[in-house]
């Protein structure tokens, strides 16, 4: 049996020393690695987060207006001389402002001037009238507010003078002053036989609102739109003169009609200051 012998040799000091700065060097890291797996992310993060934190500069809201008001609307606007009645107009607001002027200096003396705003049929229920103005003398003017009862509904202007007048109605409260009107003079071809040809001749081309302008006066108490459709089978008519005295013309009348069917008349009409005052119209075939 051979002698063996151990010898036991130690480590150099210098590996030791590297072996265990190598397990710290581990123990180090993994313990960096458990705490900061990302370390470019976080800082990223972390540098988000103080920009987020520092205040930027103020967003501006621009500020709004209120919607200014809307702007009276002229509804309508009507001159003339003597006895007058405008055509309709819807009138939806529930406050209208009127202005009117007139001058007797053509009548010579001193006149009325009495102006309503009214609905409807003025003998039935339902209808509505608005004194707008009721003056006596040599002129004058003024502007006041009514109030319609039935807003939604056709109105229309009725004057009744011996005077030049300008009548201007507006929707809504006008608060500044109108513009000064001059009253028109007397409308041209205020010939009485001028005055019931065209007449007659706006009944033809179907200008209703235009033959009514020319009336001084309701017939029968018929409101617009009543006696527009009295013409609604009424077709070319042919007015000829029978003779003229003052105020008043005599004529016949022959109504051809989209049915074929002819109509015959005879009448007496009273013009003054352009426009028919009175009507006596017969049929006679």
């Amino acid at each position: 049996m051979s002698n063996l012998s151990f010898r036991r040799t130690r480590a150099p000091a210098v590996a030791v020393l590297a072996l265990a700065a190598a397990a710290l060097a581990g123990c180090g890291g993994a313990a960096a690695a458990g705490s900061h797996s990302h370390p470019a992310a976080t800082s990223a993060a972390t540098t988000a987060a103080e920009r987020a934190a520092v205040p930027g500069p103020a967003t501006k809201v621009p500020a709004t207006k209120a919607p200014a008001p809307a702007a009276p609307k002229v509804l309508l606007s009507l001159s003339g001389s003597g006895i007058a009645n405008s055509p309709p107009v819807l009138v939806a607001a529930e406050t209208l402002t009127v202005h009117y002027s007139y001058s007797c200096a053509s009548f010579g003396s001193s006149g009325n001037f009495i102006a309503d705003l009214q609905s409807g049929n003025q003998a039935s229920l339902g209808s509505d009238d608005q004194p707008v103005a009721n003056a006596l003398g040599s002129g004058g003017s003024a502007t006041t507010t009514i109030y319609p009862q039935n807003p939604g509904s056709d109105y229309h202007l009725a004057v009744n003078s011996e005077c030049d007048w300008n009548v201007i109605v507006w929707s809504g409260v006008v608060t500044q002053s109108p513009p000064a009107t001059t009253p028109a003079a007397a409308p041209a071809g205020t010939d009485p036989w001028a005055v019931i040809s065209a007449f007659y001749g706006d009944i033809t081309s179907k200008d209703y609102a235009a033959a009514w302008t020319l009336l001084g006066f309701h017939p029968n108490g018929a409101s617009y739109a009543a006696w527009v459709a009295g013409y609604a089978d009424t077709g070319a008519q042919t007015v000829t003169e029978i003779s003229e005295s003052g105020d008043q013309v005599s004529f016949n009348l022959t109504s051809n009609n989209p049915d074929r069917t002819v109509q015959t008349y005879t009448g007496t009409d009273t013009v003054q200051n352009g426009r028919i005052v009175a009507a006596s119209v017969v049929q006679t075939g």
